[in-house]
């Protein structure tokens, strides 16, 4: 039969989406609750040094090159102040 198998794996197209942050314990309190009815619990990486900075959501898998499905973290760069 033609067609597409939807059984087999697919390719993902994305891996995680990042979203920066001010205030990472506030972000880590509403996602909590606003991820919990989707079944996305919090993950941690193992990495103290990144897991101090970010919190995950959904699935991670380091060698398996699987991915948390959701970031919330500090941001990467400083705020930008623009003079007029």
């Amino acid at each position: 039969m033609w067609g597409v198998d939807y059984h087999r794996p697919r390719p993902e197209m994305l891996r995680y989406v990042y979203f920066g942050t001010n205030n990472l314990e506030n972000a880590i309190t509403f996602y909590d609750a606003a991820l919990a009815p989707l079944d996305m619990q919090r993950c941690v990486t193992e990495d103290p040094e990144w897991d101090r900075v970010a919190a995950g959501w959904g699935v991670y898998e380091d060698a398996g090159a699987r991915e948390l499905r959701f970031w919330v973290g500090k941001t990467f760069r400083p705020k930008l102040h623009l003079r007029s």
